[in-house]
């Protein structure tokens, strides 16, 4: 889509705008991809998965009460700025330790209009960073690389994917206000104090859903949010992929391919041979001129690779089979934006801008 504008130009190269629809008083679930680091697919779905499973979560505790999803429900958008700005960026207003959320904020700010305290959205924002510690306040949650890792098994501290939920779920009890819970030990599986480790069990304090239901955070929460209805997407975490769906029962069945527990898509996702194989390819694979206005080459592939290239609204604008270890693509008849170049189905993937 060409923008004549300069400042739309920007915006739309500046990030991966894929029409979103913005759902009042929704709980808003973002990756943030910085400038210096690759849009990884396989962090989508797991994001989702932690997003569905609270949804369920918080109906549970709230007796039939949840938080709403925003559509889609993970939003990508990408930063200008480089992972290491996120923590070292100086605020004089706060101490360094919170330069990350404050960061985070600004850019989720400039990116979307996110604010703190903000009237319409509660927001949980991953940004790809090599920061170890989360926060949350304010109707803003912050997530970094070490949670992403936990998706795709990378992170070499915790390998369970449900302590990545009950993480986000404590986090996302502070963007709605939640103080910690006190520390005693009726609470030790309370997701405001040591439920992180336990989840599933883990549970909310009454005081807790107190606060959920009457103060600020209600606006946040409704009993017609989560449905089990046939069909509905859901998350199975015995085994787990995008075809996950209710029964007529409402329990939660694996779609036809689930033999993954990764939760990923088996499809086009899925965390096999193959893709633990071309995770080396990830580094080789580079594609130049970028920004590119005519014939760019993409290199760092192999022989029968395939390669399928789409805008930033997801719609194919390239497919083809490598012959050899490059491949020429020519830009010349795209409109100007940002578009995702995927080898072999995401498992290597980069990221090229026509200008």
């Amino acid at each position: 889509m060409k923008k004549i504008i300069m400042p739309f130009l920007f915006l739309l190269i500046l990030f991966n705008f894929k029409g979103f629809t913005q759902i009042k008083n929704s709980t808003r679930f973002i990756y943030m991809v910085p400038a210096d680091k690759a849009f990884n697919p396989l962090y989508v779905p797991g994001i989702e998965n932690v997003a569905i499973d609270l949804q369920r979560w918080f109906n549970e505790q709230l007796d039939g009460s949840t938080f709403i999803l925003n559509n889609p429900i993970v939003e990508v958008i990408n930063s200008d700025k480089d992972a290491i700005w996120f923590q070292e960026n100086p605020n004089i207003f706060f101490p360094k330790r919170f330069w990350p959320f404050e960061n985070a904020l600004s850019e989720a700010h400039r990116t979307l209009g996110a604010q703190i305290f903000d009237p319409n959205h509660a927001w949980v924002v991953f940004v790809d960073t090599p920061d170890i510690n989360g926060a949350g306040k304010g109707h803003f949650a912050y997530l970094t690389g070490n949670d992403l890792e936990i998706i795709t098994g990378k992170n070499k501290n915790i390998s369970s994917f449900d302590r990545l939920i009950g993480g986000v779920g404590h986090e996302l009890g502070h963007a709605y206000g939640l103080p910690h819970s006190p520390d005693i030990p009726e609470n030790r599986n309370a997701i405001m104090w040591s439920g992180i480790h336990t989840y599933p069990d883990a549970f909310l304090t009454e005081d807790e859903k107190t606060i959920l239901r009457t103060k600020d955070a209600k606006k946040f929460f409704s009993t017609d949010a989560y449905s089990c209805e046939e069909g509905v997407r859901c998350y199975d975490r015995d085994n787990c992929t995008l075809n996950d769906k209710f029964d007529t029962n409402c329990n939660c069945i694996p779609g036809p391919t689930s033999d993954t527990s990764k939760c990923l898509d088996e499809a086009t996702l899925s965390l096999d041979n193959n893709f633990l194989k071309n995770q080396n390819k990830q580094s080789l694979l580079t594609i130049a001129p970028n920004p590119s206005n005519g014939i760019s080459t993409l290199m760092g592939i192999s022989k029968n690779d395939k390669i399928k290239i789409i805008d930033v609204q997801g719609n194919p604008v390239f497919n083809s089979i490598a012959i050899d270890n490059e491949l020429s693509i020519d830009t010349s008849q795209w409109a100007t934006g940002v578009y995702f170049i995927y080898v072999n189905q995401g498992t290597s993937t980069i990221k090229l801008i026509r200008n």
